[in-house]
């Protein structure tokens, strides 16, 4: 399948009936953000859409805005919240956590950027009920976070480098009573950290002792039928590792309870971004970017590490590398409606365009994590200048169909001219959360 326009707003559609998925492209979600500062007049455009289910008929996108001051210019975290499907009509937009260029982080007089990114939710929606009509513990209680990250900016080239550790952050929130907005739970955002661990530089009970965490993009899996105990993966300074989230009944609170070992290639590279799958009750797979993996001269993360386990707490034991043909940075993985367990990459390309086009595979864990039925997802060629896409989420099923959304930007680095003003309303006009 190949699709020359920007249609990047993909839905999966099964049917009990027939075992083969369906994958049609589709419009733009998210062209613009409604917030002042934060529009595409402002040289910004929305990134990384993340959907949660609030209710029966409300949905919350929690999406972040990026600029072209970097590899990585980040700026602040949002939602929306639509009616009746995830791409339903639009009722309200409103910050979440709001950029800043002020930010003492270490308390010393310095001021940084305040870089925010990869948000994601948590949580049960509004009047689900278990198989025997019990309301659960923590229905309409949602926990959102994001990373935060310190950063400085060039002077001379307007260039904004990321300059110490990745820390989250966190805010609970409900939808209210008229369904209308989202109410905020907390009195302010907090730094999202194990219990035990809310003061000084370490961050969690991980051994080696970790200073830096990072989350991804697959939503936490709930661990019990009440659906009180949640399993996510983290991306620490020196690994990945399964963390449970709890929701405590006393404070109507989500707490960072546990944390499990610590997996990294220590002689192989680096491993980040890591995506846990259930398959079964007791069949967890653990897909993470191999960065540096050597797989030839000159090969940078061009391939995933696969582990499976029984417990993602006790461990996740060896591994088993896939090179995902001709993709730049595989991430992530996904177990889709079918059952099908699929990763998603960028192209290798050549030049400026490492990410592009987008292409999908359906992984096999029974055979050693193979990799087969290659499709082109998208392929915008020709429509934007350095393109970057990727970084794939799937919202919750509705009406037996899925919504897969991307981000699309470039690596175009603005500088204050005509003719790169020119050239980044051109790139302008095509980027943004679809």
């Amino acid at each position: 399948m190949k699709f020359f326009c920007l249609s990047l707003f993909v839905i999966f559609s099964s049917s009990l009936l027939v075992a083969e998925i369906n994958i049609e492209a589709r419009g733009k979600l998210i062209d613009d953000c409604t917030l002042e500062g934060e529009q595409k007049k402002d040289w910004l455009h929305p990134s990384h859409p993340y959907c949660a289910q609030l209710s029966a008929g409300r949905f919350l996108w929690i999406y972040q805005t990026r600029g072209f001051s970097g590899v990585d210019s980040e700026h602040l975290i949002i939602y929306q919240l639509r009616s009746d499907t995830p791409d339903g009509p639009f009722l309200k937009e409103g910050f979440i956590s709001r950029y800043r260029e002020d930010w003492e982080v270490h308390r010393d007089g310095r001021k940084f950027i305040k870089s925010h990114g990869h948000p994601n939710v948590t949580g049960v929606p509004k009047g689900v009920v278990d198989d025997k009509g019990r309301a659960y513990p923590s229905e309409n209680m949602f926990l959102a976070t994001w990373y935060v990250i310190p950063a400085t900016r060039d002077l001379q080239t307007g260039v904004v480098d990321r300059v110490d550790a990745n820390q989250l952050e966190s805010i609970h929130f409900r939808l209210n009573d008229e369904e209308s907005d989202i109410e905020f739970l907390d009195d302010e955002i907090t730094i999202w950290r194990e219990k035990g661990f809310e003061r000084g530089g370490i961050v969690c009970s991980v051994e080696p002792r970790q200073t830096s965490v990072n989350q991804w993009l697959v939503p936490a899996t709930a661990l019990d039928e009440r659906k009180t105990r949640w399993v996510d993966t983290y991306h620490f300074g020196k690994g990945i590792a399964a963390v449970e989230i709890a929701f405590d009944e006393a404070s109507r609170l989500y707490q960072w309870v546990r944390t499990g070992k610590l997996v990294n290639e220590h002689v192989r590279g680096k491993l980040m971004e890591g995506s846990l799958n259930r398959l079964g009750p007791d069949d967890w797979v653990l897909g993470a970017r191999a960065r540096g993996h050597h797989w030839g001269k000159g090969a940078y993360g061009y391939c995933v590490a696969w582990y499976r386990t029984s417990d993602p707490f006790a461990g996740f034991g060896e591994s088993t590398y896939t090179k995902v043909p001709s993709s730049y940075c595989p991430k992530p993985s996904h177990l889709c409606p079918d059952g099908v367990l699929r990763v998603m990459s960028g192209h290798l390309g050549g030049g400026n365009t490492k990410r592009n086009p987008l292409f999908c595979w359906d992984v096999d864990p029974e055979n050693g994590f193979a990799v087969s039925n290659e499709r082109m997802l998208l392929d915008v060629k020709g429509e934007i200048r350095f393109p970057m896409v990727g970084f794939t989420k799937l919202s919750p099923v509705v009406n037996n169909r899925q919504i897969m959304t991307y981000r699309v930007t470039s690596i175009l680095q603005r500088e204050d001219t005509e003719q790169s003003r020119a050239l980044t309303r051109e790139v302008l006009d095509h980027c943004g959360a679809y």
